[in-house]
């Protein structure tokens, strides 16, 4: 029988499909994957910021707290894995100072 689906052929699709949802496509608010294309996430510090470090502590890997007290962004383009950790970052942010754009 030429053409018959398998459970293999299923497989490979479910394959494709996630690979296609990698840095293209994102997971929504609920947890369920989203067909609408996953736009670029910046974040950026203002000048309200106070060097508290609440920031750093909750995206070490977006956020570092130089000697100064000021906050360097290490990332211009927040990668998918840390989106949710910056905007936790930016609501716990006593001084309100952690901007997201999208």
């Amino acid at each position: 029988m030429t053409g018959a689906l398998t459970l293999d052929s299923f497989a490979a699709i479910d394959d494709n499909r996630d690979a296609n949802y990698l840095g293209h496509d994102f997971i929504s608010p609920d947890g369920r994957p989203s067909h609408r294309k996953r736009s670029e996430v910046r974040v950026t510090v203002n000048d309200g910021c106070q060097g508290c470090g609440v920031c750093e502590a909750t995206a070490p890997e977006v956020f570092e707290i130089q000697d100064d007290g000021s906050v360097k962004v290490l990332v211009q383009v927040v990668p998918l894995e840390l989106e949710q950790a910056v905007r936790n970052a930016a609501h716990e942010c006593p001084t309100e100072a952690i901007e997201i754009s999208e």
